[in-house]
């Protein structure tokens, strides 16, 4: 025998001694063997199996088991078997064309089956992690985008819509959504069995994340998709941007319309998630709070497994808009609906608004039209992160309180006094700022402890051009008491002295109370808006005049002293008696550079704001 010979014959002696050393001798070498030679079955293609045959849930939960069953068997090359109830009903809305599976009689050759029960877990190696078993049977829920993200592409391919569903939805949008409109966002709002065993998503998250929206886009409209799309359309459905699907539509026509906006909110449940995945614009924003059940099942569910890495937390994409308004307290509220019928041109009354709007850097909200909310957006050009628009109604006599006076309004208008001077509009105007104010304290999408409505035409003179207004210390030491600040324009008259007015006397038709400032705290202003519009009922029994907001507010303040702090304005040397709480609510450095009176510049705020219950006890102020 040569050398060679003999090398080549001892090396393979040796390996045969090694492989029997390892065999008999270290029973944990076994186990490596074992999973040596399991990844070299895994990698003959036809060896594993991945099967599909429990039906958990409900769409959004089925469309989770078959794409990590499909995106399994793509990513190992694994036979797949898919039950054929799944497959005829997932067939009703899609367009699939599954090839080469497992029949049910192919699958019952296999013995040894392996279920693997899992719920939102990523095990990166699921196949590998096996030890004798080739054939996987998928149970649960599998909500892991991980599993078949890879395979995106060729899932949507599975998941394509059938065309009368696409033309069901095609009609819908394009029967209700104006051609102006330039951006969509569809929201899915689960309840149902959620209100009993999870957590459903607040009412303040899909505000906050409509608002979101609403300051990022000009033209927004909210396509909302539910379970219980009564509640939503009296939640939601008072806003004008705002459209619900019909009774008539399935979950499947729900889920295409979904797909078919720009944007997308996610709240609880597995639905909306696939309206997003599956969406026809993938460079769109995708929203969410939180991972959205939050039950025991949850707790080893991962926020990277289940969103993919373009869905974004409204937390951390509003953190910017948040961060920059730590440092206010105060929303101001207003309100801009061009009447038919007024004193002053809409140009005058945009030369007053950009007064405000486009120097003041508190959060503001605005309520006014589609049409008007791009002059006004260039007005708050550079401070757009603290300013949200509501746009849902075109006049205040759209507004749910006053709908249904509008009749009261036109009929009182025939004996009104000053009717040469105003219009049913403006009543709507006046008797909408109580439901416009606790509307906002609703949303508060700036997360303020206090709120100040004023009118939009307050800021009158380039003088009253200020930055930080109101300025946060003097808010603060008026609103802190929880009582409600209005603004006193004239003294009262002394027959009110002492305080002794019950609002069932009926309105007072005085200059007394001015309409055009309405601040407080949360608590105060839901008091002070349901005692307004309880009084107008009251007063509409009685056959009262209803239309002028100042003989009401009146009426309210001389009947609840102890819940007002009043400002006199009459008192101040701050320029026009109806607007002096511009000046009075800015600070010194401000109102000295813009060239206020100096006995303006020096007022004391104890001075003129004071509990009402004590206007009597001066006689300054009354006449």
């Amino acid at each position: 025998m040569s050398g060679n010979q003999t090398i080549k014959v001892t090396s393979l002696i040796v390996i045969m001694i090694m492989l029997f050393y390892l065999l008999n001798i270290h029973p944990k070498s076994v186990s490596i063997l074992q999973l040596w030679k399991n990844r070299t079955l895994f990698n003959d293609t036809r060896q594993c199996r991945i099967i599909l045959r429990e039906r958990s849930g409900r769409l959004g939960n089925r469309l989770f088991m078959f794409a990590s069953a499909y995106g399994l068997s793509l990513k190992h090359s694994c036979h797949l078997y898919i039950d054929s109830d799944i497959i005829e009903e997932l067939q009703t809305s899609f367009e699939m064309n599954l090839t080469n599976l497992l029949s049910k009689s192919q699958l019952n050759n296999f013995t040894s089956i392996t279920k693997i029960e899992n719920h939102c877990s990523y095990i990166p190696d699921v196949l590998h992690s096996l030890n004798n078993s080739y054939s996987i049977e998928l149970s649960g829920f599998w909500q892991v985008h991980k599993y078949f993200l890879d395979y995106m592409e060729q899932i949507k391919q599975q998941l394509r819509f059938k065309q009368s569903i696409l033309d069901r939805v095609k009609n819908f949008l394009e029967k209700n959504i104006n051609k102006n409109i330039s951006t969509t966002v569809g929201i899915h709002i689960r309840r149902g069995d959620f209100l009993l065993v999870r957590r459903v998503s607040s009412d303040n998250y899909i505000f906050n994340a409509m608002s979101h929206f609403q300051i990022k886009y000009r033209s927004v409209i909210f396509i909302i998709v539910s379970d219980d799309k009564e509640y939503c359309r009296k939640t939601f459905g008072q806003k004008k941007n705002v459209l619900v699907t019909p009774d008539s539509f399935t979950a499947a026509d729900d889920l295409a319309t979904l797909t078919r906006c720009k944007h997308t909110i996610l709240t609880a449940g597995t639905f909306g998630w696939w309206g997003a995945f599956l969406s026809h614009n993938r460079l769109g924003d995708v929203l969410t709070d939180s991972k959205p059940d939050h039950t025991p099942l949850d707790a080893n569910c991962r926020q990277d497994d289940y969103f993919p890495p373009w869905f974004k937390f409204l937390n951390n994409t509003n953190s910017n808009i948040l961060s920059n308004n730590e440092q206010y307290t105060t929303t101001v509220v207003i309100a801009y609906f061009p009447l038919s019928k007024s004193k002053y041109n809409k140009g005058q009354y945009q030369l007053w608004l950009e007064n405000l709007l486009g120097f003041c850097q508190s959060p503001i909200i605005i309520y006014t039209s589609i049409e008007y909310q791009p002059i006004l957006q260039q007005f708050r050009r550079n401070n757009s992160l603290r300013t949200h628009f509501i746009v849902e109604y075109n006049s205040s006599l759209e507004m749910p309180p006053i709908k249904k006076l509008v009749p009261i309004f036109e009929q009182q208008y025939l004996t009104d006094p000053e009717r040469a001077y105003h219009s049913v509009e403006l009543y709507a105007v006046w008797c909408a700022k109580s439901f416009i104010l606790n509307r906002s304290v609703e949303l508060n999408p700036f997360q303020t402890k206090y709120f100040l409505y004023i009118d939009a035409g307050a800021f009158r003179s380039s003088n009253y051009r200020f930055e930080r207004w109101p300025y946060e210390p003097s808010i603060h030491s008026i609103l802190a008491n929880n009582r409600l600040l209005l603004g006193m324009i004239s003294p009262l008259s002394r027959q009110f002295c002492p305080l002794s007015y019950t609002v069932n006397k009926g309105p007072i038709r005085h200059d007394l109370i001015e309409g055009g400032l309405i601040g407080g705290t949360s608590d105060v202003i839901h008091w002070w808006t349901s005692m307004f519009y309880e009084t107008i009922n009251n007063y509409i029994s009685k056959n009262f005049f209803i239309g002028k907001d100042q003989c009401l507010m009146n009426a309210i303040a001389l009947t609840y002293p102890h819940r007002i702090n009043m400002m006199i304005s009459f008192r101040t040397s701050c320029g026009n008696i109806w607007f002096a709480f511009g000046p009075l609510l800015a600070n010194q450095a401000e109102k000295q550079k813009l060239a206020f009176s100096i006995t303006c510049q020096h007022q004391n705020l104890s001075e003129v704001v004071i509990p009402f219950e004590n206007i009597c006890n001066d006689s300054r102020n009354i006449i």
